[in-house]
């Protein structure tokens, strides 16, 4: 009988470790308003975001140190280093034009984004 205890506790662990280890890119998010809309993005190692682009200034706190390669449409890349809770803020030409985010890393990625619509 303790055997079979110790058998499925050790069940268990694995599974919620399991489950802990996977990943899927999503958004959620969090709040729209006439000035500003914030959501989280989670962005799995070697993921890649489909092609959109930005019409609004932004402001991208990760929670996580890790790179992001952003590649534009016209093919250049560039790769922004991510550092954990440090702010970083991205203008409206960074943004405009379509683009894919591709999280270079072995970890995942989550982003807090603070979209900044209002224009004094």
């Amino acid at each position: 009988m303790k055997k079979k205890r110790l058998l499925g506790l050790a069940l268990l662990l694995c599974s919620f470790s399991l489950m802990a280890g996977e990943c899927k890119t999503s958004r959620e998010n969090y709040f729209e308003n006439e000035d500003a809309k914030a959501w989280i993005t989670t962005l799995c190692p070697k993921d890649i975001l489909a092609y959109h682009s930005h019409q609004f200034p932004r402001v991208i706190v990760p929670q996580e140190d890790g790179s992001l390669q952003v590649v534009y449409r016209s093919g250049e890349r560039r790769i922004i280093q991510l550092t954990k809770s440090m702010p970083m803020f991205l203008d409206t030409a960074q943004g405009q034009e379509l683009h894919q985010d591709i999280n270079i890393g072995k970890t995942a990625l989550h982003i807090l984004v603070i979209e900044i619509r209002k224009k004094s």
